[in-house]
């Protein structure tokens, strides 16, 4: 009876225990795993353009639709935060990794969150399908360009969505007005609370265009003074072909 009893609260317990074992290794992965938590929420997915290109006014169209100052604002706004500091310990699994970005002040090292690079990533998507105010008049090399960070951006998505699996069913409608069948989203998603992940982001941010911040070993300061080989594009893939360079050293790459 007793080895019964023990076994009824072990399993009783193991999803407690399983949970904790989880969320540490997720606050080993990330310290923003601390701001998560979780909420239902159906997707707005009105159609954005109604008949003959006009938007539709009942959608919320902040951040997509034609461009326009309110969506350059909006993504401003949403993705003003993506840039975070942090110490070496927040750094979790890349803690020992010597070729991180050091904050020339001391102040900690340079990182973002998957979630912000997948935003970059359905951001450039849309200025993609409007590819004449965005990016007019390329040249070969820069169509190319375009191309590469492109696809690298839907094959992102793709690991992404793939990664974070959403198992909220879509079921399958008949309608009045057709005869195929149609799938319609309007079930409830199981959402991380974007809030409280939105203000750990804003107190956790800087700006890496602040002078005297970003030191390169080989070349100083990123943004100033006229040093080349350095831009804004940063990205998940390397532009490059000199490697990674670590730190305490002018040449060592890997």
């Amino acid at each position: 009876m007793l080895v019964a009893a023990n076994l009824t609260v072990l399993l009783a317990l193991t999803p407690t225990w399983l949970n904790l074992v989880h969320s540490k290794d997720h606050a080993n992965i990330s310290p923003l795993q601390e701001a998560v938590s979780y909420e239902e929420r159906s997707f707005d997915l009105k159609p954005i353009y109604l008949d003959k290109n006009t938007p539709n006014p009942d959608k919320i169209n902040e951040l997509n639709g034609p461009p326009r100052k309110e969506l350059e604002s909006a993504w401003g706004t949403l993705m003003q935060y993506q840039n975070i500091r942090l110490t070496k310990k927040e750094l979790g699994q890349f803690r020992n990794d010597d070729s991180i970005v050091e904050l020339a002040d001391g102040t900690g090292y340079w990182s973002t969150v998957s979630v912000f690079h997948g935003l970059h990533c359905v951001e450039r998507l849309h200025h993609i399908l409007y590819s004449e105010t965005y990016y007019p008049n390329l040249s070969a090399n820069d169509t190319f360009t375009l191309k590469r960070h492109t696809e690298h951006c839907l094959d992102w998505l793709r690991h992404y969505i793939q990664c974070n699996v959403d198992t909220t069913l879509i079921p399958i409608h008949w309608e009045a007005d057709s005869p195929g069948p149609v799938a319609t989203d309007a079930g409830k998603h199981k959402c991380v609370a974007w809030d409280p992940v939105y203000e750990w982001m804003a107190r956790h941010s800087f700006n890496p265009s602040q002078p005297g911040l970003l030191i390169h070993p080989l070349f100083g300061d990123s943004y100033h003074n006229g040093s080349q080989g350095h831009g804004h594009s940063l990205g998940i893939t390397p532009l490059g072909k000199g490697g990674v360079l670590l730190h305490g050293s002018s040449g060592k790459r890997q």
